[in-house]
């Protein structure tokens, strides 16, 4: 991993709207629903992260679709 092999003390966390491996938008009831839900993968993704690796900075990024799949919205929370 990147922590031992190049000694990374950063992570970024991404998810995005309309991700196939989460169902895509149509599995959510809205947009709403969708960002709170990967806003929750995320956290739970950081806290595994910082349970193996202490001394690192885990940030997290929301790629929000604008009203087509070309226009992107990031989202740092």
């Amino acid at each position: 991993m990147a922590y031992e092999k190049h000694n990374c003390r950063r992570f970024i966390v991404i998810h995005h709207m309309d991700c196939g491996a989460y169902g895509g938008s149509i599995a959510f009831l809205d947009a709403f629903t969708e960002e709170s839900y990967h806003y929750d993968q995320m956290c739970y993704f950081e806290e595994k992260l910082l349970e193996q690796y202490r001394d690192v900075r885990v940030e997290r990024i929301f790629a929000r679709l604008i009203d087509s799949p070309t226009k992107i919205q990031f989202i740092q929370y």
